[in-house]
């Protein structure tokens, strides 16, 4: 595991920026992080960047990625073009 960890001693092992990186999507998929915000982390792309590449409001999407809403089927449809999520994931 060299490489993915700062230092071979032992003591005060910090992670590599890759790896911390990983653990935390790692952590995301299994802390009920919904996809779709799961999917932005790892692309890197912001609320407000995917919502007007989607067409509809940063809020409106905060709301499904919260699991307040559901996308309805045109989003849902523009989602899943843009992204590499099925429409179960996004909740349709």
């Amino acid at each position: 595991m060299l490489g993915l960890i700062g230092s071979a001693s032992g003591a005060g092992d910090t992670l590599s920026p890759a790896f911390a990186f990983a653990k935390k999507v790692s952590n995301m998929k299994h802390n009920g992080i919904h996809p779709l915000r799961r999917w932005r982390f790892e692309h890197g792309i912001t609320l407000v960047r995917l919502s007007k590449k989607a067409r509809t409001s940063a809020p409106h999407l905060s709301e499904i990625e919260s699991g307040k809403k559901r996308p309805g089927p045109a989003l849902a449809e523009r989602l899943t073009r843009l992204t590499s999520l099925t429409l179960s994931e996004l909740g349709r």
